[in-house]
């Protein structure tokens, strides 16, 4: 197969050397030069490298590695709290490159330099850079000059590591090449504090023909075994064979490309951007939890273990996963086992305190929806014996609104990266469009009119906005005591505007006031849906335009509006207009047929009139006689296939107080 056709990229890996013995090192100074090692349960998971002069390695059991060097410092690595922030300022750091950075794992990060690389080589002017570190093989490239882009990226990587060493006193080693794979597996020939280079040349001296398959970073053990299965043990017997061959093992033709490129060296992944992880959890492995009431404490110590995480994390998460192995079903099937069972939960349980704590409440609730899922899987009337268990959490909300909050009822759950997926485009903070004279909204409106782009009407709104943001707000009026006006009050909102998917004549309701009520002699077109004095005007703004305007016209029977709309069924017709000018409102509306008798007390007394009226128009003029005794009090059912219309529309307010039948 051939080499790459491209060798114009400059992928730097970078690895933190024995990262949690760095850190402990750092809290400890007294420990760096005596041999430590991080202990989790009964392995040593790393260790520095006094310690690894001694004999211990990675992963070893802590009585084989107290054998190796009986005076081996144990420090407890449990709690990985501290890890996380360094691994995350260190990422932090290397972004402020201003270069695609990719995090694998906690202590390793790749780099795609080669913007920087270009702009180094236009600085130099000509002048051949000096290569920093170490080569692995000949630095060579019979195919291109990619070898001078690579030494000015070893200039870059000695300097990025020199950042890391001074702000966070860790040491590092780097691997730089053309590709994510060479950069990754020959930055380790020159550990610790160093670094290497390799060219597309030397790229089959690394990856040396009695190298096994599982040696190349990206190969797991489940792909291993099924090469294994046709005989293909190491990576000059896949680079021979042929693609139908590896497809023969189970493997996918896609995925049996890649692994024939991987074994020539060969790697065009891109180098992306880590965004926030999906998903938070931790497990814990131990000799054996037995009965439920063990259970439930473990349990209780992840949870407080994971709201850390959630805390530092600071999104709210929806969905909560239990995993657990069972020693008994092990046995069973003759291998390791894992199960794991998830639900929902609600964001709101995960409102933490300063401390970053959960309330006791809401820590009670948690355990039992988790104790549910356990017992899915666990039969705590029968003998188990649970050597792991772990929680997690995922499918994250950026911000969590108040109980009470009326967006609730119009903003879908679910979002996407941090936005309800109900939200089409930009979201911008708005207070009040129309304080301004009228003049100056005339002009907006007849702006808005002549233009029919759609970036351009979102051009002169956002204006609009930064004009608003200078002027005060109208002062609040007292609010009203009923249930359903406390809704609408001291609630955040926001709202959202997307001129791109209709015209500019259809976006936006005009209004025509009269002259005597804008007080001008001008009888001009505006934009304005103004909120009603009983209304908070912040929560106004957030209201679906439909519910605007019934409740203006509910609310102001006697206000002149001349309404134009792109949809039929934008206003209430002029007959209900007529009908509320003609007729004031009454303080005693009796509650119709069909309504709940306390919501509709509690509802303003616009509102009850205007739910009176509209059920009303389906009701007989004349008066009922009263039933003779003994009759049923029930009313009959109507034919469900010949439904009338009840007066209120299928987006009207008023579908949100009628029982339902």
């Amino acid at each position: 197969m051939d080499v790459d056709e491209k060798h114009d990229r400059v992928i730097v890996h970078i690895d933190i050397d024995c990262f949690y013995a760095q850190v402990e090192m750092n809290k400890k100074p007294e420990l760096r030069d005596v041999p430590m090692g991080i202990q989790q349960k009964n392995i040593v998971v790393t260790c520095n490298y006094p310690a690894r002069a001694r004999g211990v390695g990675k992963c070893m059991y802590i009585t084989e590695a107290m054998q190796k060097c009986p005076e081996l410092i144990l420090v407890n690595g449990e709690d990985l709290a501290d890890y996380r922030r360094v691994s995350a300022a260190v990422y932090s750091t290397l972004c402020e490159t201003g270069s695609p950075v990719e995090r694998l794992g906690m202590d390793e990060n790749w780099l795609d330099v080669t913007q920087i690389v270009k702009l180094r080589i236009q600085e130099l002017e000509g002048k051949k850079p000096e290569l920093r570190g170490h080569t692995f093989g000949e630095l060579s490239c019979d195919d291109c000059e990619c070898t001078n882009n690579l030494i000015v990226g070893s200039i870059i990587a000695e300097e990025l590591r020199n950042t890391i060493k001074e702000k966070f006193n860790l040491t590092t080693s780097a691997g730089i090449s053309h590709n994510k794979l060479l950069s990754k597996m020959v930055g380790g020939k020159h550990k610790p504090d160093d670094q290497t280079v390799i060219s597309p040349s030397s790229a089959l001296n690394l990856l040396t023909d009695d190298m096994p398959p599982k040696s190349v970073p990206g190969i797991g053990r489940r792909t291993v075994e099924q090469l294994t299965a046709v005989h293909l043990d190491t990576l000059d017997q896949l680079r021979q064979a042929s693609v139908e061959n590896i497809v023969e093992a189970g493997i996918l033709r896609p995925q049996a490309l890649q692994l024939k490129k991987m074994a020539w060296g060969q790697d065009d992944s891109e180098v992306k951007m880590t965004g926030r992880p999906q998903s938070l959890g931790l497990e814990d492995r131990f000799m054996g939890l037995y009965n439920e009431a063990e259970c439930k404490e473990k349990l209780s110590w992840l949870l407080d273990r994971l709201t850390q995480l959630i805390a530092e994390d600071g999104r709210k998460p929806t969905v909560i996963k239990v995993t657990v192995r069972d020693y008994y079903k092990d046995k069973l099937v003759k291998k390791f086992h894992k199960e794991s069972r998830q639900g929902k939960i609600s964001a709101r349980l995960f409102n933490l305190d300063i401390q970053g704590n959960l309330a006791e409440e809401s820590k009670i609730e948690i355990l039992q929806i988790t104790l549910g899922l356990l017992g899915k899987m666990i039969d705590f009337k029968d003998s188990f014996h649970i050597t792991l268990m772990g929680l997690g959490v995922s499918n994250f909300l950026e911000q969590i609104e108040k109980k009470g909050s009326i967006k609730n009822f119009f903003i879908s759950p679910k979002k996407e990266d941090g936005l309800p997926q109900s939200v089409p485009t930009a979201v911008v903070k708005r207070k009040n469009l129309f304080d301004e004279s009228e003049e100056t909204s005339s002009k907006k409106c007849k702006t808005l009119e002549n233009e029919n782009s759609p970036e351009k009407v979102d051009n002169v709104l956002h204006k609009a906005l930064d004009n608003d943001r200078s002027q005060k707000t109208e002062p609040k009026s007292k609010s009203n005591n009923s249930s359903i006006q406390s809704f609408l009050r001291k609630q955040e909102s926001y709202a959202v505007i997307n001129p791109k998917n209709s015209n500019t004549e259809n976006t936006f309701l005009k209004i025509i006031e009269s002259k005597e009520d804008l007080g001008s002699e001008d009888d001009e077109e505006i934009i304005s849906l103004k909120c009603p004095a009983d209304y908070d005007p912040e929560v106004w703004n957030n209201l679906p335009i439909e519910l605007k305007q019934e409740l203006i016209a509910s609310n102001k029977p006697s206000t002149s509006y001349k309404v134009e709309s792109s949809e039929k069924d934008s206003l209430d017709n002029n007959s209900t207009d007529k009908e509320t000018d003609e007729n004031a409102y009454s303080d005693t509306e009796e509650c119709p047929e069909g309504v709940d008798q306390q919501v509709f007390e509690q509802l303003p007394k616009e509102i009850r009139s205007e739910l009176s009226k509209s059920m009303s128009k389906n009701t007989p003029s004349t008066k009922i006689p009263p039933k003779p005794h003994g009759s049923s009090s029930k009313a009959s059912k109507p034919n469900k296939g010949n439904k009338k219309d009840t007066g209120a529309k299928s987006h009207s307010i008023l579908s949100y107080f009628s029982r339902q039948k």
